[in-house]
């Protein structure tokens, strides 16, 4: 069974980026990213890293994967596993938004 327990939303300005991070969440820490506005450049590890110290093993075995996430574009995945940033966004939102 699956409670979902809280909501966050978060804003980023083109300039704005996030650090590599894993949820505090550990292996319950699922993360569902909803893009709205400009087009955010998304990446994370594809291997588990809940700690600082694997995370940086991990940097240095494998490329992140680079997802650009679009206005209404979804994303879930294990964020309290998977180390993930935001690296930046793209200075205008599509025309429609």
């Amino acid at each position: 069974e699956y409670a979902l327990r809280s909501v966050l939303g978060l804003g980023y300005r083109a300039s704005d980026d996030m650090a590599w991070h894993t949820d505090m969440a550990g292996e319950e820490g699922w993360l569902c990213s909803i893009s709205l506005g400009a087009t955010a450049r998304f990446e994370y590890l594809p291997a588990a890293a809940p700690s600082a110290r694997r995370r940086c093993v991990v940097q240095n075995e494998q490329p992140p994967v680079k997802v650009d996430l679009e206005c209404g574009d979804v994303l879930l995945l294990q964020g309290g596993l998977l180390p993930h940033r935001i690296v930046g966004c793209t200075r205008e939102p599509p025309p429609f938004f």
